[in-house]
């Protein structure tokens, strides 16, 4: 009998160690509601999780009494700059696991929707998700199962080499309702980034809760390069997802950009539209797959997109596009072809003279940046329209009109800098020009001896915006929205506050600048020719071009004169268009 019990207390104790090796070399996993109502939906739903068969196999899971939302709201950034990064350490010394499963729950309209992120706890980073919309917790019972797969599945298949992103509160210009329709539309769309797999995604929970509130810095526009740029250095997260949810009437425009934060440069950027969220979400797959450069370019201009982290980039270097460089040719090629000289041109276009001109701006320049280093060009004269290309230009050439805010006079937009070279060829063949670029799959090359339109160098567009002027706007020292399209909330100096439409103006809108020029200031960003880098250098940050001017959604220092913003040459959105320019003959 003595021997039967020592075998089978032998047995047991055998079991208890086997089921603490599996302990070990499981990952263990904690499961916290957001907000943590007693008896809530969210509290349900967690315990579905934690008795779930295939979670309780993947991982060992731990119990929690506390909620994700107390946790952050405990934990402060430390003071010291240096010690930014230990929020992780902070976070993760509350939970004391491997991962954890962030559960929270809205109401939309008459059903419940349901946002579901696992979190990596050793980097803080989300790395799978699922949201769904449910009536009754027995229905949401029946997605479990399915939910878990794919929960296993992200942990399993972690990649360390991605670069980090965090989120920044998305503006909205009215209260309540609009910012909780915000709130819910960034989250669902963290979630999607995450699945895709191509940035590390800190928890959309954290981000707003904890990273933002302690950085205490004011939020101005979509795009804000001191606070981007302040987040980059205290919390040495290389990229940060930034919006704005405009109200256009009966719809709403949720538009969404990824931002480096070493130099605030767009790196992507996409806008949705959505009426009131109610019965039924909008779908944001389009939205993240532009976000993260997934979604195929159309048209004629169409070039084979590169890697999205700027870290992964192949080493070669990209050839100076300023260098004359055609196309091998018979030995004795034809000379270009010439504008007769009696052909007229079309009344769109200005003369703008020879001249020289101070680029840049001086160091008593309000909201200046330390790229506008001031230096004298020398300029020939050339041809720019006066306007911004139209819709009804851009359709009458391409055939298409990509804009999102649709009028005939209004400027198109969401054209990217490839869409802009390709019109330029376009229309010069179809008036008898010869084409300015020449493009091949990998390449685009400038023919500077070409007649046909082309996109203005830097130096073109800040020589014609100033017009002979010297002050930070053509129109003096300050601007207002009587005499441009921008966000007029934002003031300039001692300017006046003034309406923000919220929306681009027609080509013709407000009066031209001394040479004749329309719209150089506001309405769309202007792509031009130059990459981003030092003035009068060839050394371009890859993969970055040059806008100017500023946009219907800018504050007023964006619209100086000498301002310069860098984006990707793939970035569509609905502010930024095009003017073009030609050869003076």
């Amino acid at each position: 009998m003595k021997r039967a019990s020592k075998l089978a207390l032998m047995c047991m104790w055998g079991i208890l160690l086997s089921l603490t090796l599996e302990a070990q070399t499981k990952p263990s996993l904690t499961i916290l509601p957001f907000t943590g109502a007693v008896g809530g939906d969210e509290e349900i739903i967690t315990l579905l999780f934690a008795n779930q068969g295939d979670l309780r196999t993947a991982f060992t899971v731990i119990p929690c009494t506390s909620n994700f939302k107390r946790i952050t709201e405990e934990t402060v950034l430390p003071d010291s700059v240096e010690k930014a990064e230990d929020i992780i350490a902070e976070v993760r010394g509350q939970l004391k696991t491997d991962f954890t499963i962030l559960v929270r729950t809205e109401r939309i309209g008459a059903s419940n929707l349901v946002l579901i992120s696992l979190v990596e706890m050793r980097t803080l980073r989300e790395v799978a998700g699922e949201y769904r919309q449910y009536s009754t917790l027995r229905e949401f019972r029946s997605f479990v199962p399915a939910i878990s797969a794919k929960l296993i599945q992200g942990a399993e298949n972690i990649r360390n080499d991605l670069p980090k992103l965090t989120v920044l509160p998305f503006y909205t210009p009215n209260q309540g309702a609009e910012i909780r329709q915000a709130d819910i539309l960034v989250q669902l769309l963290t979630i999607e980034l995450a699945n895709r797999g191509t940035y590390a995604v800190l928890p959309w929970a954290l981000s707003i809760e904890t990273l933002i509130r302690n950085l205490s810095i004011p939020y101005v526009g979509i795009i804000d390069p001191v606070r981007i740029k302040t987040i980059g250095i205290i919390t040495h997260i290389p990229y940060v997802l930034a919006g704005d949810l405009l109200n256009l009437g009966s719809a709403h425009l949720f538009m969404a950009s990824i931002v480096d934060t070493e130099d605030a440069s767009l790196v992507r950027g996409g806008d949705m539209e959505y009426t009131v969220i109610t019965e039924e979400l909008p779908s944001l797959e389009q939205l993240a797959a532009a976000l993260v450069g997934t979604v195929e370019e159309e048209g004629p201009s169409a070039i084979p997109e590169p890697l999205l982290a700027e870290e992964s980039l192949p080493e070669k270097e990209e050839p100076p596009p300023v260098v004359v460089h055609l196309p091998e040719e018979p030995a004795a090629p034809p000379a270009p072809v010439r504008l007769p000289e009696k052909r007229a041109i079309p009344e769109s276009l200005v003369r703008i003279p020879d001249g020289i001109f101070t680029m840049g701006s001086p160091l008593s320049e309000i909201a200046r940046d330390a790229d506008e280093v001031p230096h004298g060009v020398r300029m020939l004269g050339f041809y720019m329209g006066k306007y911004e290309v139209s819709q009804r230009d851009y359709a009458a050439v391409m055939g298409i009109n990509p804009s999102y805010f649709k009028g005939a006079a209004f400027p198109v937009e969401r054209v990217n800098w490839f869409d802009a070279i390709g019109y330029c060829n376009a229309r010069s063949i179809q008036e008898g020009l010869t084409p300015a670029y020449s493009i091949d799959e990998e390449h685009i090359i400038w023919n500077r001896e070409a007649n046909g339109y082309r996109l203005p160098t830097e130096a073109e567009w800040e020589y014609a915006c100033r017009a002979g002027t010297t002050t930070a706007f053509n129109v003096g020292d300050t601007i207002t929205t009587n005499q441009s399209n921008y966000d007029g909330t934002y003031r300039y100096r001692n300017s006046r506050a003034g309406v923000y439409r919220q929306q681009p103006t027609t080509v013709e809108s407000f009066p031209a600048n001394p040479w004749g020029l329309h719209n150089m200031h506001g309405n769309v960003y202007e792509w031009c020719w130059d990459g981003y880098g030092p003035y009068g250098s060839e050394e371009w940050v890859p993969n970055r071009r040059i806008v100017r001017g500023g946009g219907w959604y800018s504050a007023p220092q964006y619209l100086r004169s000498a301002n310069r913003v860098r984006m990707s040459p793939y970035t569509k959105t609905s502010y930024v268009g095009f003017r073009v320019v030609r050869n003076a003959e």
